[in-house]
């Protein structure tokens, strides 16, 4: 329930992600598994809630810290979590190893070290190795992925359960995609075959670019949270965005002409206009970089953004009908009218992980059951 002083929040449907996550799964077929990436705070969206909301519908969870792996725990969650960012430090392994999460491997030297300390302290770690494709940012070379099934094979203490690699451009470019995959099949070749792993390597983008690349489980995130990589490809997606933004107008007035409104000024009045001020700002996570060019939902219309971006606050051009304490939508859906991911991100000159990722803690999340209908 949103009180009227709320300034800034944002609307997250549980509906609607239960229904990507049918919609991901009726796409890849029976038998792939699911493995939701949760990291960033599950995109923004609240990693604690959308856990909750799938915990024992998916095989595994994703995060990228140890700290991410022990707020879902503490929370209860009970469905596995693999830690896929780098653990180098014994302190980590020590954590990871006694709260029973997943280790990610992506160095040969990492993977000497980790096996040493396991047999030093007479412990177990389940572990999944990353290889390197194409990425060139973490992840097994290619030349040392013998070693690296060598080490794996014959450490009694490393309990290995998984392999995966990672695309870089499944959304643009399937020629690159095809070579990664390519790559990836081949170490897969060399694993001796008494040897059962999960093999995962699809993305959001690869759900409907690279259907070979689904393997025996799949690592979906933006289009868990209701949106496709890119813009081109949402034809071919059926999943409904699962958070909306919405800000109070805190303020309106009449502004002549020839004014400066704004830090800068970096926009000036041509005329006399109405602005309103509403309550969202960079540390909310509406990106500066979008100044003068982003626009929001105001009583179903585009309204545009003037003049500088500041951390608490925006300004835009409103007319007569717009009133203190009217919701303004940031994000999402007012009337027939929808302002995307993709919309924000094009205005800002960024990508949509980043401006979901983004939503500062002062925005207010709200989780609710009820069914938001699809944008464009």
């Amino acid at each position: 329930m949103v009180k009227e002083a709320t300034r800034v929040w944002a609307e997250i449907s549980l509906k609607n992600l239960q229904r990507n996550l049918q919609w991901i799964q009726q796409r890849i077929g029976p038998g792939v598994r699911i493995a939701p990436v949760l990291k960033a705070n599950a995109y923004g969206h609240g990693a604690v809630h959308v856990a909750q909301g799938l915990d024992g519908k998916v095989a595994l969870f994703v995060v990228a810290t140890l700290e991410e792996a022990l707020e879902l725990q503490e929370a209860g969650i009970q469905t596995p979590i693999l830690i896929i960012g780098p653990l180098w430090h014994p302190t980590e392994w020590e954590a990871a190893v006694e709260h029973q999460f997943r280790i990610s491997i992506g160095h040969v030297e990492q993977l000497q070290r980790l096996a040493e300390w396991l047999r030093q302290q007479k412990k177990n770690a389940v572990v999944h190795l990353q290889v390197d494709t194409g990425m060139n940012r973490t992840g097994v070379l290619l030349p040392e992925v013998d070693a690296a099934i060598q080490i794996l094979t014959f450490s009694p203490f490393l309990k290995w359960e998984g392999i995966y690699s990672h695309f870089v451009a499944s959304d643009l470019n399937p020629g690159l995609t095809r070579e990664q995959f390519d790559r990836f099949q081949k170490v897969l070749q060399k694993i001796p075959p008494n040897i059962q792993l999960v093999r995962h390597m699809a993305n959001s983008a690869a759900l409907v670019t690279l259907r070979e690349s689904h393997l025996d489980m799949v690592r979906p995130g933006l289009a868990l949270y209701g949106w496709c990589p890119h813009p081109s490809l949402s034809p071919q997606y059926a999943v409904w965005p699962v958070m909306q933004i919405r800000a109070r107008v805190l303020q309106v007035k009449t502004v002549p002409a020839g004014q400066g409104i704004g830090y800068g000024p970096l926009y000036r009045t041509q005329k006399e206009i109405r602005v309103a001020t509403l309550g969202i700002g960079y540390a909310d996570g509406f990106p500066r970089s979008a100044t003068n060019r982003a626009e929001v939902l105001i009583h179903g219309k585009r309204r545009k953004v003037l003049g500088s971006v500041t951390m608490d606050l925006i300004m835009v051009e409103v007319d007569e009908t717009v009133k203190v304490g009217d919701i303004a939508t940031i994000l999402g859906k007012d009337g027939d009218e929808w302002i995307t991911v993709h919309d924000l991100a094009t205005w800002a000159g960024t990508i949509p992980y980043e401006i979901l990722v983004r939503v500062g803690p002062r925005v207010q999340r709200i989780y609710t059951d009820r069914t938001k209908s699809p944008g464009p």
